[in-house]
C-alpha cells in the first residue's frame, strides 16, 4: 500500500499533484489544499487550522490535528490524533499514514534545507500564515529527527525520501529509509509537470 506524503518544500513543484492518485493515497501539510486537496490534510498550527475550516476544506477530505486544548475548541469536522506529541505537519502526516498501515511512503517536498543564499523554503511563502520568501531558512533540526525515529521504530514500512533539492540526511540511517533523485521518481510515476527540473 502507497502513501505520497505532500510536505511544502519547493522542490516537489513539479509534481503533477492528481496524478499521484493514480499510484495511492495522497497526504498533504497547511496550505497545500489552496492548489490541491489530498485525501488526508494535516495541520497542527492553530492559524492555520483556522484557515482550513474557514474554507471548509475538512468537509472535501479527512481533515487531522492534534488534540490540544485550543484545537479542540475549533468548529468542524476534525479528526484528533489519539495520543500524538506535538510534531510538526509534515511528521504528524508521517505519523497518519503509519497508522494507516501503509508499507511504502514516499516522502516529497521535505527538503529540509533553504533556498540560494538560505532563504525560506517553501511553495507558499509570503502568503498568510507564512513568513516572508526573502527571511533567512531556519535550520530545524527536529524536522529529521523525529523523522529518523518514525523510520527507526517502523523497520516494515519502507521509507523514500524524494531528494528534490540534493540534500542527503546523515542523521537517517536506516536500511529501511532511502533518497531517490526527482528525475527518477517523475520517470517511474509519469507524472512530470514541466520539463524543469
Amino acid at each position: 500500500m502507497i502513501a505520497f506524503i505532500l510536505g511544502n518544500g519547493v522542490s516537489r513543484k513539479v509534481v503533477d499533484l492528481p496524478k499521484l492518485r493514480n499510484y495511492g493515497t495522497v497526504y498533504g501539510c497547511n496550505a497545500l489544499y489552496r492548489d490541491f486537496i489530498p485525501d488526508y490534510l494535516i495541520s497542527v498550527d492553530i492559524p492555520m487550522v483556522t484557515e482550513i475550516l474557514k474554507h471548509k476544506i475538512d468537509e472535501q477530505c479527512n481533515f487531522y490535528t492534534i488534540p490540544s486544548v485550543e484545537h479542540k475548541k475549533l468548529k468542524g469536522k476534525i479528526n484528533f490524533f489519539p495520543d500524538l506529541t506535538r510534531a510538526s505537519s509534515g511528521n504528524s502526516a508521517i505519523k497518519l499514514a503509519i497508522m494507516n498501515k501503509h508499507t511504502t511512503i514516499y516522502l516529497l517536498g521535505f527538503d529540509f534545507i533553504g533556498l540560494d543564499k538560505n532563504l525560506y523554503n517553501n511553495v507558499y511563502s509570503s502568503s498568510p500564515n507564512y513568513r516572508r520568501g526573502k527571511e533567512k531558512h531556519i535550520i530545524n533540526n527536529n524536522w529529521e529527527l523525529q523523522l529518523s525515529n518514525y523510520v527507526k521504530s517502523n523497520n516494515n514500512v519502507q521509507f523514500i525520501r524524494v531528494n528534490g533539492n540534493d540534500y542527503i540526511s546523515g542523521k537517517i540511517r536506516y536500511n529501511n529509509f532511502t533518497n531517490i533523485n526527482m528525475n527518477d521518481f517523475l520517470t517511474e510515476y509519469k507524472v512530470r509537470l514541466t520539463n524543469e527540473l
